[in-house]
């Protein structure tokens, strides 16, 4: 089973492990390690483009020296050794960075990258090891799940301890793995993907900002519509799909020049494009257990507007959508969002719908 963040807060060990970056040539004889990684991302020359949140990548291998190589842009790290999370990393040094710490024997190694990163995709090199050693790419998970929505789903500012944050302390506060998503894969032993986007809605995004909405980028590479689909996609078979997407298109008022004449035109165009994104993911996913969840909150518009989505669905045959209505959260993060306790309430009642499907696992 992989770490679970919820039950095993990040703390240092005794020998704290450090990742420093390499200065001079390469050493000799390195080579790429074989790695797992479930997350959406695309083949890079040098390794991995991925912007999605949540990436995360798993090695098994022997020997007590390893180096993780990094692309440009600043990032947020946690590595996990041997089930210990040491203390998160941010950095923005390319190249080689050298894991100082490492006891010698065999080691299991699990790089999260915590953060969101709308402002344009990041490289991950993989892990490189000295000549002798050895290496294993752990197995996937026989489950798989897949989760599909907005700033509620990345886990926007849900480590903080207060409602106004600044933009920094933004994304020093989003930790997606603390998101409902990756803790309740971790319950479960499941590999996992977060298809979202903060700000972005169905058919309106946050405020009415001008951009791609999640129904027209959730099948890309990367968080672009003009990337392509990630070639690793034919092997990505999840068997759960929780679909969480409407705060941003009714949480602010209709704006002048809006395309909609009304909130009821915007509701009919909600309904009828999250119905076609719920269509979409079937035809991707045959199989597959859809849950749509939405709050309370907004005078209870997006959890009517949702379970009229669903009431489509399962209007047109679809016997493998459910509806899960989520009331009494505190929303106590950044900017009035979902706080790590809350996200641990939604976790927990997704695990309890999951119990009482029938073949939920197919």
């Amino acid at each position: 089973m992989r770490p679970d963040p919820a039950a095993s807060p990040p703390h240092p060990p005794p020998h704290s492990l450090t990742l420093i970056p390499h200065e001079g040539p390469p050493p000799e004889g390195l080579w790429a390690a074989p790695l797992h990684i479930a997350a959406r991302r695309l083949a890079h020359p040098e390794g991995w483009l991925y912007q999605w949140p949540g990436f995360y990548a798993e090695a098994d291998f022997q020997g007590d020296t390893a180096w993780l190589r990094l692309g440009p842009g600043r990032v947020r790290l946690r590595l996990w050794v041997d089930g210990t999370a040491w203390p998160d990393t941010v950095t923005s040094t390319p190249g080689l960075h050298r894991l100082q710490g490492l006891t010698p024997g065999r080691h299991r190694l699990r790089v999260e990258v915590l953060g969101e990163y709308r402002d344009g995709p990041r490289l991950f090199g993989g892990l490189w090891l000295a000549a002798g050693a050895h290496a294993w790419a752990p197995a996937p998970r026989t489950r798989q799940m897949e989760f599909i929505g907005d700033s509620h789903t990345v886990g926007y500012g849900n480590t903080a301890d207060q409602l106004v944050c600044s933009d920094e302390e933004v994304w020093h506060r989003t930790d997606p793995t603390l998101a409902y998503g990756p803790q309740l894969a971790a319950r479960l032993d499941a590999d996992y993907r977060l298809t979202a986007i903060s700000g972005r809605g169905v058919v309106r995004n946050h405020d009415g900002h001008a951009a791609p909405t999640l129904p027209e980028v959730w099948d890309q590479g990367l968080a672009d519509p003009a990337s392509p689909r990630d070639e690793a996609g034919h092997a990505w078979r999840p068997q759960v799909l929780v679909v969480a997407l409407g705060t941003n298109d009714f949480s602010t008022p209709l704006r002048a020049g809006e395309r909609w004449p009304s909130r009821a035109a915007l509701q009919a165009d909600y309904r009828r494009h999250y119905a076609a994104l719920l269509a979409a993911l079937r035809q991707r996913h045959p199989r597959a257990l859809q849950v749509v969840w939405a709050n309370e909150h907004f005078d209870g518009e997006i959890q009517a507007q949702a379970l009229a989505v669903v009431q489509l669905r399962q209007a047109a045959s679809d016997e493998r959508v459910h509806f899960l209505p989520i009331s009494g959260l505190a929303m106590s993060g950044c900017r009035w969002h979902p706080s790590s306790a809350d996200h641990r309430e939604v976790a927990a009642r997704l695990e309890t719908l999951l119990h009482g499907v029938d073949g939920a696992w197919g």
